[in-house]
């Protein structure tokens, strides 16, 4: 299922610009992976798209929790969140960047074999997933709920237990 029901109120919504149906929504904290030109059966150009993540981060709620809003952006190389970021001023969020170069970065990271190891917040993390972009997501998901107050271990436990999103890296058929 793609809903799991539990107690309190923080939630989390994989938010799709397309169509500027991300607007709808109003979090105190959002991660964005990237901007890049996408869906241009909607957008009419880049500053288009650039004009639609502004107004959504621009919309943002706030927590007292985190002291206002976090916006979590991939401090990989990536020309729209940049733009995206210098369209900021005056928000009154705080923009944390994640990755390897960012504030928040995992450390020691080992893809060798199936799956992914590595270290965050002092302690080791280790899932099924592979790949530096699992590692990317893996991090700003947990610096988000370690924002938020999730104790580090339950966060351990539930990174090395999922297993992923249904229908990605799914085995369809084997004609060998």
């Amino acid at each position: 299922a793609s809903v799991r029901v539990g107690e309190g109120s923080p939630f989390v919504v994989e938010a799709d610009e397309f169509g500027d149906n991300f607007l709808n929504y109003h979090p105190a904290v959002a991660i964005v992976t990237n901007v890049e030109m996408d869906h241009p059966d909607y957008f009419a150009d880049r500053e288009a798209v650039l004009d639609s993540f502004t107004r959504f981060v621009r919309g943002m709620g706030t927590d007292e929790r985190i002291d206002g809003g976090r916006l979590l952006v991939c401090a990989a190389a990536d020309a729209g969140i940049d733009d995206l970021v210098a369209r900021l001023d005056g928000w009154r969020g705080r923009v944390v960047r994640y990755g390897p170069a960012g504030e928040v970065a995992a450390t020691g990271v080992d893809l060798a074999g199936e799956g992914m190891r590595f270290s965050l917040f002092e302690r080791t993390f280790e899932s099924s997933l592979a790949g530096e972009h699992n590692v990317l997501n893996a991090t700003a998901a947990l610096a988000v709920a370690r924002e938020l107050g999730a104790p580090v271990d339950a966060l351990v436990h539930g990174l090395r237990t999922f297993t992923g999103a249904g229908r990605r890296m799914e085995l369809i058929a084997d004609t060998a």
